[in-house]
């Protein structure tokens, strides 16, 4: 493996601002590849497979479908075996906040943790144990960054509540 990427001058680029357009670019100059082959897979469908036998050259794929996780491989084939000389992971996503802008984002995830949350006045219990499932949904829709340690701790935070809320 170390013989092919010592001979091979290669660049791989995503241009997310005009076409959407995945470029891998190579030049080798050792005698070990017979084929080079380039994919693009998302979600275990493949987009796009191309394969050359030059030792120079280039492979152009467009995105079109977006909201998927792609990843884009290259491939060496020689005689003995087969090496992956360079991947490219592209998330198309779209985060909500970039939907709605930063502002409206937070006034959503806002009306959202105080509806679920005030769903339970009732008893405090529901109520707590509301906010947090509010807390772990607008996490898990991205509508604030909020980390894995930020929603531990709200969940032990809450628990911590249960516990004093339940002992009297």
């Amino acid at each position: 493996m170390s013989n092919i990427k010592n001979a091979l001058t290669q660049s791989m680029t995503y241009n997310v601002n005009e076409n959407n357009l995945i470029n891998y670019t190579y030049n080798y100059t050792g005698e070990l590849v017979n084929q080079w082959c380039f994919t693009v897979v998302a979600n275990s469908t493949t987009y796009n497979s191309q394969c050359s036998n030059n030792s120079a050259g280039e492979f152009n794929y467009t995105i079109t479908q977006f909201n998927l996780s792609y990843l884009t491989t290259v491939i060496a084939y020689t005689n003995e075996s087969d090496y992956v000389v360079k991947q490219l992971a592209i998330n198309t996503n779209t985060q909500l906040k970039d939907v709605f802008g930063n502002t409206n984002t937070l006034f959503i995830a806002l009306i959202m943790f105080l509806t679920i949350g005030m769903i339970g006045l009732m008893s405090a219990n529901i109520a707590i144990i509301l906010s947090v499932l509010a807390l772990i949904v607008i996490g898990l829709f991205n509508l604030l960054p909020i980390t894995n340690s930020w929603t531990a701790g709200a969940i032990a935070l809450a628990l911590g509540l249960l516990w004093v809320l339940n002992k009297r």
